[in-house]
């Protein structure tokens, strides 16, 4: 991506109405170039899905199955209607991303040197295997079979919400995932961090 853009003709004055293509939210009227970057940073807070909850559901002989619905009213909400499906390089799952929130995941590829060996794993794994579907007109998806191989899905699949994404699990292997998590949260006794200092209004 080449940085924050403006709905509208760029030659248009500050505070004329121009949203953040992040998020819906207007420009104020004293808004400067130098807070492009606090809009891209922030604008996702306007934005960003919730995928929440388990939701298990049936696999077909076909390798369709049906997104659950309150994850169907979130992709309504966040208006997109494309998820990218990805098979996990961390754990034997499946995880989804809308068109948005992938979109996000990919540009930190910009951070590696272009020809890096890093950078083209990175986006061997993010790229090669990534599969974008929409819901047809009854909620359904077609897995790819190499996605279900992967995840070793069989008739029923779990479908686990992480926020931003959601993952898909054969539900014995999610529900052991999860136990081992709040397990290691536990013994660690993790605690999610506190959020930085608050920007001071008029400061850069």
């Amino acid at each position: 991506m080449n940085g924050p853009e403006l709905g509208g003709a760029r030659d248009r004055k500050p505070g004329d109405g121009r949203v953040c293509r992040w998020g819906r939210g207007a420009l104020p009227a004293a808004f400067r170039p130098a807070d492009l970057d606090h809009c891209r940073r922030g604008a996702w807070r306007l934005s960003m899905t919730r995928f929440l909850g388990t939701h298990v559901n049936r696999l077909d002989r076909k390798g369709r199955v049906s997104v659950p619905a309150p994850f169907r009213a979130e992709l309504t909400r966040a208006e997109s209607d494309e998820l990218i499906f990805v098979p996990s390089h961390r754990e034997a799952c499946i995880e989804a991303y809308t068109s948005r929130a992938f979109d996000d995941l990919v540009e930190k590829l910009e951070n590696f040197d272009e020809f890096s060996e890093e950078r083209e794993d990175f986006a061997a794994t993010l790229y090669a295997d990534a599969h974008p579907m929409r819901p047809d007109s009854e909620g359904r998806i077609m897995m790819p079979e190499a996605l279900i191989a992967h995840a070793g899905l069989q008739e029923s699949v779990a479908f686990i919400g992480m926020g931003k994404k959601f993952q898909i699990w054969d539900p014995e292997a999610a529900r052991q995932r999860n136990s081992q998590a709040r397990a290691r949260v536990g013994e660690k006794g993790l605690t999610l961090p506190g959020r930085g200092p608050a920007r001071p209004e008029g400061g850069a």
